[in-house]
């Protein structure tokens, strides 16, 4: 089974993602 499967897709084909700068910590992406 591929890592996409287990992704929960939402309706729009979008799945919920959080980024993190590696350096800084800071949280790019909600």
């Amino acid at each position: 089974m591929s890592w996409l499967d287990q992704v929960k897709w939402n309706s729009d084909g979008l799945a919920p993602v959080i980024t993190q700068e590696f350096e800084t910590k800071q949280v790019l992406t909600l």
